[in-house]
């Protein structure tokens, strides 16, 4: 699984300088640019489908639930489905991206909280781009003491623009396994 993740993040810095553009230098005294390809921050919010982990633990926490209230009105019965997460990237070289997240997610009772700091790399063109990503923390479960916690990217697509991006990405299993969102670069 190691080689794995690691062969997938390699080749996206390959093919990263496979399709980078090629810097025009203009000789000037000072050439101050509002926007830096350098460096790059970034806040994205993302809503999504439940985690593997959440629809796992969800069924039996579901299944237990409905024996429990099984004399009970259906409208006293809790059915969300929720997941969500906030995060922010600072983007070097236009590659390479370093961050943290908090994630949410609802399942009926069950609520999941996961703090994590995030390593992702991205290629593509100037508005169209590919990513990748692996981050680890920790989850947060009721009352129990924080579980260490990891997720993956398995693949991000990236509408990137100047100051709003949105993107659509599969993850697994701590967050939500397809999510969408958009992306404020300052």
């Amino acid at each position: 699984m190691k080689k794995s993740i690691l062969f997938l993040l390699l080749f996206s810095v390959v093919l990263g300088n496979v399709f980078s553009e090629e810097n025009v230098v203009i000789e000037t005294e000072v050439i101050e640019d509002k926007k830096s390809d350098d460096f790059k921050n970034q806040l994205y919010f993302g809503v999504g489908t439940p985690s593997l982990l959440g629809l796992l633990s969800g069924t039996f926490f579901a299944i237990a639930d409905a024996i429990d209230q099984a004399d009970k009105d259906e409208d006293e019965k809790e059915a969300t489905i929720l997941s969500m997460n906030l995060g922010y990237n600072r983007i070097f070289w236009n590659h390479l991206g370093l961050g943290g997240f908090f994630n949410y997610e609802k399942m009926g009772k069950l609520n999941l909280f996961s703090l994590q700091a995030k390593l992702s790399a991205q290629y593509g063109w100037e508005h169209f781009k590919f990513y990748h990503a692996i981050s680890g923390g920790v989850l947060f479960l009721g009352d129990t003491k924080p579980l260490p916690m990891y997720d993956i990217t398995v693949l991000g697509l990236k509408l990137d623009f100047d100051e709003v991006s949105i993107f659509l990405e599969g993850c697994f299993p701590s967050t939500g396994l397809l999510k969408i969102g958009a992306v404020y670069n300052f």
